[in-house]
Order: C-alpha cells, then sequence, then structure tokens
C-alpha cells in the first residue's frame, strides 16, 4: 500500500497508535450505510453506500 508523510498528529485506525507528524503512513477506506431502493407512492428512491478514509500507520499498512 503506498504511504504518504504526515503533515500532523493521527491516530491509526487499526491498532490505535499515534502517527507522529512527519511519520509515514496509509489511508484505508471503510464503506458506511447500505445500499437500497425503495419507493413511495411511485416515486423510486435509490441510494448507495458511502466510503470514508482512515489514516493507517506504516507497519499495519505493510501487513494487510
Amino acid at each position: 500500500m503506498k504511504t504518504k508523510q504526515s503533515r500532523k498528529q493521527r491516530t491509526c485506525d487499526q491498532c490505535g497508535t499515534a502517527i507522529a507528524k512527519g511519520d509515514q503512513y496509509a489511508q484505508r477506506s471503510k464503506r458506511l450505510g447500505e445500499s437500497g431502493v425503495r419507493s413511495y407512492d411511485g416515486t423510486v428512491k435509490h441510494w448507495e453506500p458511502y466510503y470514508v478514509k482512515f489514516p493507517v500507520c506504516g507497519p499495519c499498512a505493510e501487513e494487510g
């Protein structure tokens, strides 16, 4: 996974360790929400899940 240099203090989403300013980190996305289709009075509403990026420290990014 490609890493980049952190410009601010962060916390790893997987292991909970601190990512200091200047350390290498990666970003991993997680899906939030569900997709679905529902109809109201003949009107069909369709929605998609959305994805949010979370920071991951260098060692966690290398293992998977």
